[in-house]
């Protein structure tokens, strides 16, 4: 069976992703730790650098079929900022490493009516 997921970068994932890296600092300059409201800015810094990168992840959970993906791509582009959103489909693939064979997870963009899906 198929499954497909949404790949791409939304503000709200590039926001949890630059704050589960984050934690307080300390300042040595100032002898002192981070206040939490300097951690918020540098974590909504990380979030900008994270959106205007290049790097895309899986930003929804895993569907049936590729119409819920879109459903899920006017969904996220109503409610806020992404970029690079595309659907593709998920594929195991045998691998032979070091004489044993094992199945590895391979994702491949998915393409309909020859138009590839990529918002």
């Amino acid at each position: 069976m198929t499954t497909f997921a949404v790949f791409g970068m939304t503000e709200s994932h590039a926001y949890r992703q630059a704050k589960r890296t984050a934690s307080p600092q300390w300042l040595e300059k100032e002898k002192r730790m981070e206040t939490p409201s300097e951690l918020e800015e540098r974590i909504n810094h990380h979030a900008r650098s994270i959106m205007s990168g290049r790097r895309v992840s899986q930003v929804s959970q895993l569907f049936d079929a590729p119409q819920y993906c879109r459903d899920f791509i006017e969904l996220a582009q109503r409610s806020g900022v992404n970029r690079s959103l595309q659907i593709k489909r998920r594929e195991q693939v045998e691998v032979t490493k070091n004489g044993k064979v094992t199945r590895q997870t391979v994702w491949h963009s998915y393409i309909s009516q020859g138009i590839a899906h990529v918002v």
